[in-house]
């Protein structure tokens, strides 16, 4: 409390205490009477001043604040196939019951295997071990003050990106302890398989294997390629501990249309340990044709040679770059067409297009002759004030043609465009709207529609190119910007009647963490209905046995997860509960375990990794070492902290109690003796 609220509650004292006596005994009768209730007067003033003063208290609480010793456990499968549960459990008890940490420490326990988990308990059944997000996570956590990251893993990553070299704060350790065998066994396995995901019915595909060997001794073994329950391919190869790689490519006939399983195995040697990292399966699909796409343009630019790249990333369809002086004969030979900048020598297009009824998608630019293309086609009209603009990309949350929610192009530069009015005689549904300076416009940037049976788009602006770019500056590859791509012609170039019950899945997963179904479902006009009601039902390939899992809305799409399946062929069917109606597919889910691919502990790995984090690396042996090198680490010294809490004395009700006691019983001695 301050010198100054000291003084005032002292003055206040001798001004209530005045103010009394004056009331009670100033030209009156002394009595014994007189003397309680110049107390109670007393008390009333006093406490009314006080309040008046409001001096400040402070009360000062001392804490111990310790730093955190985080206890992050391996979860996955991998610690089994290495022998380590039984370590980890024990290494676990031992750390958190430890007196000596418990004093000097707060304790906390984190488990991982794809990232951060919540289990109560070690279960050991992660399918991947994601090291980084755990790591990184766990800083952003604790990384404002002094942490040690005690790790019981196998330093087996298989996800993500590598741990190693994971960026932490400055305040947190890591001291990592081996679990498992640490034993280096011989073992030649498969390390990459790459093939395409499509082929074509009759053609050859190339494939690609990749073969590691881990040993000191020169091995012979060889790969064999099973296509149909059959050995297409055989090859023997040599390795050693200089020659420890080695990659194997060849060509493979594809004789009949659908899912095809690949595998590829290594035959074992004689002194491997594992298995199950000599064998990868893979599969492919053989289709039976190819959707041939004509890129137009009288112009050289970047944007081409991006649009060929991102449509060809899907295997089903080819792109041809083509100038528009082009025959009659060889336009029927395709089955799409993109138009760029179009000018008049695209007149002979527009009038092939438009007799034989064949959908395009026009994307204009600051070379787009407007005269020729508002008289060429009936869709849309600009009026161009021949002035060139940035404009930025604004997605549209309401499109439902097709699903954009995994699109964001926020961050995407301005497409060049010409300033102009436009109108639309066709309906369309606005896919990307127009920012200008900062200034959101109706105005569309890219626009689908649908005009006599065909399906066209159009976009205002050139320099895509850039789009694809900044992909890869986000992501270190283009598959957000392919997708993108490869949905918007994946619809244009569909010639079939639109469906209200539209699936989105994939017809092959990798392993059952993989599996999901999406589904998309319109009204009449094809408006998105978030209230419908779907539900899946998938059946295994020889099990009578059905499953009925309902479909859950996420963002603008319906998704079910179908995780706890087994690897195997399934058959499904998706159906709108409401108004019944359905639409079936197939899909395949291969049996590939990624934590079966190892045998022994990464210790090497984690020795570099406690390094670069100021730790150190234990193993099961050394716990007692380990805790002793915690405790007595100067930089985990428990800090004494002092807390003032500063409070207001009108903040104690009870000092408003004691006011309305004394005056109640002033009042209430006053009355029964007839002082009024």
């Amino acid at each position: 409390m301050s010198t100054q609220s000291i003084l005032l509650i002292i003055l206040a004292t001798i001004v209530a205490l005045g103010l009394s006596v004056f009331q009670y005994f100033f030209k009156s009768k002394r009595t014994k009477l007189s003397i309680y209730l110049a107390f109670l007067r007393f008390l009333s003033w006093f406490t009314v001043l006080l309040l008046l003063i409001n001096p400040k208290v402070t009360n000062e609480d001392l804490i111990v604040e310790k730093p955190n010793l985080v206890l992050l456990v391996d979860n996955s499968r991998s610690i089994e196939k290495v022998q380590g549960a039984e370590n980890v459990l024990t290494i676990l008890q031992s750390l958190s019951s430890n007196n000596q940490l418990n004093e000097r420490f707060a304790i906390s326990r984190h488990f991982f295997s794809n990232g951060l988990t919540n289990n109560d308990s070690l279960n050991f059944d992660g399918d991947v071990s994601d090291m980084t997000t755990a790591l990184r996570d766990l800083s952003e956590v604790y990384g404002s003050k002094p942490s040690a990251i005690v790790m019981l893993t196998d330093g087996n990553q298989n996800v993500g990106a590598d741990f190693e070299f994971q960026s932490l704060s400055s305040n947190v350790s890591i001291f990592p302890v081996v679990v498992g065998d640490t034993t280096k066994y011989e073992d030649v396995y498969i390390s990459q398989v790459n093939t395409n995901r499509y082929t074509f019915m009759d053609n050859q595909f190339p494939f690609e294997v990749a073969i590691s060997y881990t040993g000191t001794n020169s091995v012979t073994s060889e790969l064999q390629v099973n296509l149909d329950n059959k050995i297409v391919f055989r090859e023997r190869f040599e390795l050693s501990r200089n020659n420890n790689s080695k990659t194997i490519e060849g060509l493979l006939k594809s004789t009949s249309v659908g899912l095809k399983n690949l595998i590829f195995k290594v035959v074992p040697i004689a002194s491997e340990k594992n298995i199950q990292n000599n064998e990868k399966q893979v599969a492919i699909e053989v289709i039976d044709e190819q959707t041939k796409i004509a890129v137009v343009s009288s112009i050289a630019h970047p944007d081409l040679g991006v649009l060929k790249k991102s449509i060809e990333s899907n295997e089903q369809r080819s792109v041809v770059i083509k100038k528009p002086i082009i025959s009659n004969s060889e336009l029927d030979t395709f089955d799409f067409f993109i138009l760029y900048q179009p000018n008049r020598q695209f007149e002979n297009i527009f009038n092939f297009l438009a007799n034989k009824g064949v959908g395009s998608f026009i994307i204009t630019g600051t070379d787009t002759d407007w005269t020729f293309l508002n008289s060429a086609q009936n869709f849309f009209n600009k009026k161009s004030f021949n002035q060139s603009e940035d404009v930025i990309a604004v997605k549209n949350q309401g499109y439902s043609v097709f699903d954009l929610s995994s699109f964001d192009f926020s961050d995407y530069p301005p497409l060049k465009s010409q300033l102009g009015e436009y109108t639309f005689s066709a309906p369309q549904d606005i896919v990307l709207l127009q920012r200008i300076r900062g200034v959101n416009l109706e105005t569309p940037l890219l626009s689908t529609f649908e005009n006599n049976g065909t399906k066209n788009a159009v976009l205002f602006g050139e320099n895509i190119w850039q789009w694809r770019m900044q992909t890869f500056r986000q992501n270190r590859d283009f598959e957000v910007f392919d997708n993108f791509m490869g949905q918007l012609i994946r619809y244009l170039s569909d010639t079939e009647q639109r469906s209200r019950l539209e699936l989105d899945y994939e017809p092959i997963f990798s392993s059952p963490s993989t599996a999901r179904i999406g589904a998309s479902y319109f009204d009449e006009t094809y408006t998105f209905k978030s209230e419908s009601n779907l539900v899946v039902s998938v059946k295994k390939t020889g099990n009578s046995a059905r499953m009925e899992i309902p479909m859950i809305l996420r963002s603008n799409q319906f998704e079910a997860d179908l995780s706890n399946l087994e690897n195997g062929e399934y058959a499904f069917t998706v159906t709108e509960i409401n108004e019944g109606t359905s639409k079936s597919g197939k899909f395949k889910i291969l049996d590939f375990d990624i934590e079966s691919q190892v045998s022994s502990a990464n210790d090497e790995k984690l020795k570099r990794t406690a390094e670069r984090n100021n730790g150190s690396l234990y193993y099961p042996s050394q716990i007692e070492t380990l805790i002793q090198d915690l405790v007595q680490n100067d930089r985990y010294i428990p800090v004494q902290k002092s807390i003032k809490n500063v409070v207001s004395l009108i903040d104690f009700k009870w000092l408003l109690g004691l006011l309305v006691l004394s005056l109640t019983l002033e009042w209430f001695i006053r009355k029964y003796n007839g002082l009024l």
